[in-house]
Formats: C-alpha cells, structure tokens, sequence
C-alpha cells in the first residue's frame, strides 16, 4: 500500500458524503493508452500516479484535480484529462503536469526528476519533493486536513 492511499480514501469518502461519486478506476486499457501516448509526447508518468489511476481515474472534488485518462470533456466527475491538461499549459516546457489545488499545480519536473508544488501565479516551486508517492500523500493529506476542519466548523 502507497502512503497516500489512506488519504485518497478519505477524499474520495467526503465526496461521496458531500453529495458527489466516486470516480471509476482506471481502466488497464485507459492507463495502457496514457501511458503509450505520453510516451510519444514526451510525458513522464510515475508509477505511483498510475497507482492513483487505477483507484480513482482523476479527481474533482472541492478544487483538488488529479488529471485522468481518457476523460471526455464533459465529464460528470468534474475531472480533467492529463493529456488536455498538459497541452493548454504553454510554459509547462518538458515537465509533466500532474493535477492542480487551489493556488498551485502539482509538476514532474523533466530536469531533475524530481517533483514539485508550484504557484499558479508565478510558477515558483514552493515544495518539492524527491518521489511522486511523496507528492501525492502530502497534498491528499493536506486536502484531507483541510476537508475535517470545514467540516468540524460546520457542525452546529
């Protein structure tokens, strides 16, 4: 099990409680296709991100996405495809752009490998981390975080 699977499970728990769906998993014929056609365009996608796909083809919920594959442009999930994801984003250069909260995007940087919580206003890095697992469990946690106080401040 991943560190941020617990996490991921919670998200995905408040969306359902709130109202929402759980999004699908991924199928091995969807992660087959994004992972092919990344490859051709020069996209790296980690292990630990496919992990994440095939519990949850991407996310919607409450302004976190996690992009997905093969997701239609009308999605009912509010989810975002990766592949669109990255080619709206000119400055991206030869970094992956995994998904994206609030004020920040979550990035593959191509450079050094590493992977990195960057302003949306000015593309700065303000938390890098050495592996995708890292990433995924520290934004998942934080949203999570996040999540229990609105709730907690919610109750009567």
């Amino acid at each position: 099990m991943e560190a941020w699977e617990p996490a991921l499970e919670r998200y995905l728990n408040y969306m359902e409680q709130r109202g929402g769906s759980r999004p699908p998993a991924a199928t091995p014929l969807e992660v087959d296709h994004l992972r092919t056609t990344c490859e051709q365009l020069g996209l790296v996608i980690d292990p630990s991100y496919e992990a994440l796909l095939k519990k949850a083809n991407g996310t919607g919920y409450d302004g976190l996405f996690f992009c997905g594959a093969s997701i239609p442009k009308e999605d009912r999930y509010g989810r975002i495809d990766l592949l669109d994801e990255n080619e709206l984003v000119d400055e991206r250069g030869d970094d992956t752009i995994y998904g994206l909260w609030q004020d920040e995007f979550f990035v593959r940087v191509a450079s050094t490998g590493q992977f990195e919580r960057r302003s949306v206003a000015t593309a700065d890095a303000y938390h890098v981390y050495a592996t995708c697992e890292e990433l995924l469990a520290a934004v998942l946690t934080e949203v999570v975080s996040y999540l229990d106080e609105r709730l907690a401040a919610e109750a009567p």
